[in-house]
């Protein structure tokens, strides 16, 4: 037994003595191994498909295994630099991140129809060579960074069906080549800065800024704009489906941002002045026989019930 136990001992303590194989750390890209384009354009690729869930895209061939960034989907370089992204309708989800602003030879930045969310970083103002920006059919919130109006050579902004909100900013009116601006179905209120007089090469059809909150007073500026966007003034309701407050019999007007994550349904009778206005509506400005009881559904808070 003795024996036994001392056999024991020494094959314990052997096995001690082996060392175990360490698990395998989880692979990063190297960009330092990249010799096509610059180590820092190739980190601006890697954040953003680290940022934006690269392996849940649609297509993502090549990336993060080849040493040749210009060979991954929807990179396009010329001259040893990255001069196109065209990542649109590809499930891309998340943040753009900041390091996107290294990519200073990006001609065309076409990331739209995604699920991008989160605020535009303001180092896209770092991309001087920019001609398009197209990020409409996302989920971007937060203001439009007033960086953007570093870009002096772009002619397309598109920032369309996102969820941006704040006013929009007067360093836009640098922009003096820009052709194309859609900013419609956003959150965004206040004044039309006075600065996009400046704009003067936009198309009179492709531009759009209806189903805001935006408001103009300067005399040049309305005019401007009655060239370029004349139903403008007419469309600045915040689209039902970002601001799911009830309009009674449609009228057009502005809301702020909601939170419609506590939103509560309510259902009160309607006072007989509003009565009377409701039944000449619904019947052609006649009053029906009998006396009739109206209903209006209405959306609330619980903190201000």
């Amino acid at each position: 037994m003795r024996r036994f136990v001392a056999l024991l001992c020494v094959l314990l303590a052997l096995a001690a003595a082996v060392p175990t194989r360490a698990s395998p750390a989880a692979q990063t890209f190297d960009c330092n191994s990249v010799t096509e384009i610059p180590t820092l354009e190739c980190q601006a690729l890697i954040a953003l498909y680290t940022s934006t869930n690269g392996s849940g895209w649609a297509n993502h061939t090549n990336w993060e295994t080849t040493t040749t960034p210009c060979s991954w989907y929807g990179v396009v370089c010329s001259s040893g630099h990255v001069t196109q992204l065209n990542l649109y309708t590809n499930q891309l989800s998340g943040r753009l991140p900041s390091e996107l602003g290294s990519l200073t030879y990006l001609r065309y930045f076409r990331l739209y129809d995604n699920q991008l969310s989160g605020a535009l970083p303001p180092q896209l103002g770092n991309l001087t060579s920019l001609q398009r920006i197209y990020l409409q059919f996302n989920q971007l919130s937060g203001t439009i960074p007033p960086e953007l109006g570093n870009l002096s050579q772009l002619e397309v902004l598109n920032l369309s069906d996102n969820r941006l909100e704040g006013t929009i900013p007067p360093e836009l009116g640098s922009l003096t080549n820009l052709r194309q601006l859609w900013l419609h179905d956003n959150q965004l209120s206040g004044e039309i800065p006075a600065t996009l007089v400046n704009l003067t090469l936009l198309d009179d059809i492709f531009n759009d800024l209806s189903s805001n909150c935006l408001t103009a007073s300067d005399p040049t500026l309305l005019n401007f704009l009655a060239s370029k966007a004349p139903n403008w003034a007419n469309t600045q309701t915040i689209p039902p489906h970002q601001s799911p407050v009830s309009r009674f019999f449609g009228a057009d007007e502005c809301y702020p941002p909601v939170d419609a994550d506590n939103l509560h349904v309510g259902c009160r009778l309607l006072s007989p002045q509003l009565r009377d206005q409701s039944e000449r509506a619904v019947y052609g400005g006649k009053r029906p026989h009998g006396q009739q009881n109206h209903y209006q559904l209405y959306l609330y808070w619980p903190e201000s019930e």
